[in-house]
């Protein structure tokens, strides 16, 4: 398993050094640091990491500021370190999604399982989304092929079985998936409609 790709948004050069060097080990790396609100920004935009840590104070932009917009980037799970009186504003950063709050002080192995719990949580979302992706993928091929097949009933005179046959065969020797032959068919037919199904891909 590859390690955990970390950016370390501290404000305090000493604190931030002894975090950067407290989260590199065999499972976490820290890729990039700044003590900056908008280098923060940039730099999680830039490196795509898989956590970026985010203090509350910063220099240029205010920390939670820049973690809230690092949440609407979703370019990385965002955990913040926050004083106890921003506690009504880190409740806003978890209705975005921030994956974890950590109350100052806190210790580098506190700091460490927050990090590591947001990874996890992160790949498991990515998980998730490349699933639906996938079947909302696989849905909008079947639709395809089946509108194909319809189409291929009703100009050429095939039955069901003969149109998914036609279909299956001009897949393999283009070796190109069903549903990508199925919209290149469909979209010959409306852009040539006068045509009937004549077939772009023989």
């Amino acid at each position: 398993m590859r390690p955990v790709r970390l950016v370390v948004a501290v404000h305090h050069p000493e604190e931030r050094t002894r975090l950067s060097a407290a989260l590199t080990g065999p499972d976490r790396v820290v890729v990039g640091t700044t003590g900056n609100g908008p280098a923060a920004i940039s730099l999680v935009r830039q490196l795509r990491p898989d956590v970026a840590l985010v203090d509350c104070r910063l220099e240029g932009l205010d920390g939670l500021a820049a973690a809230r917009q690092l949440l609407l980037d979703r370019c990385a799970a965002v955990v913040v370190m926050i004083q106890l009186h921003h506690l009504s504003r880190a409740y806003d950063l978890i209705e975005l999604g921030a994956a974890g709050c950590l109350i100052k002080p806190c210790s580098p192995e506190q700091v460490g399982l927050a990090v590591l719990a947001a990874a996890r949580r992160r790949e498991e979302w990515l998980t998730l989304a490349r699933r639906a992706e996938t079947a909302e993928r696989r849905l909008a091929e079947r639709r395809h092929v089946e509108r194909a097949k319809a189409l291929l009933l009703e100009q050429e005179n095939l039955s069901e079985e003969e149109a998914y046959r036609r279909l299956r065969q001009l897949s393999m020797r283009t070796r190109r998936t069903m549903g990508d032959v199925a919209h290149t068919l469909l979209l010959n037919a409306s852009l040539r409609p006068s045509r009937g199904a004549e077939n772009p891909l023989a």
